[in-house]
């Protein structure tokens, strides 16, 4: 991790934050004339003392951006898929069904599509089991193995 990540990343933190809160307060006191001469070290040990006392940053775990736009994409897929049916013949219809089993496909796979390239089911090839019906019409699947 880079120094500046990491500056960043201090910057934004709770423990800065506080710290940063109280040097405020600090200055407040010293335009009020409650901090005297000394100031500066007022300033600096109000900081000091939030950034030290104030507790990590706990965890948060966040949804994976994968999983937020495959859900938006599906939908959108479905709805596109309701919008054609009556209103094309039916060789276009199959094809646009057969194109959205293998878009399904791919985005159920979304968060392994999204694994680093160097990962093992990066580079596997499909399985029979995994091959898609619109896909198995258009190329040749691997046979399934025992």
């Amino acid at each position: 991790m880079a120094f500046s990540e990491r500056a960043l990343r201090y910057l934004g933190s709770t423990r800065n934050i506080v710290g940063s809160c109280l040097a405020l307060l600090g200055l407040v006191a010293h335009f009020l004339g409650l901090a005297g001469a000394y100031w500066p070290v007022v300033v600096v040990a109000l900081y000091g003392a939030g950034a030290l006392l104030t507790p990590p940053d706990r965890v948060r775990l966040t949804i994976s951006h994968a999983e937020v736009e495959t859900r938006a994409l599906r939908e959108d897929l479905d709805g596109l898929l309701r919008r054609i049916d009556g209103r094309f013949p039916d060789d276009v219809r199959a094809a646009v069904h057969g194109l959205a089993e293998v878009i399904g496909g791919v985005l159920a796979r979304a968060e392994q599509l999204t694994a680093s390239p160097t990962s093992s089911t990066w580079s596997r090839r499909p399985s029979a089991a995994t091959c898609p019906p619109a896909w198995r019409r258009t190329r040749t699947c691997p046979a399934a193995t025992p």
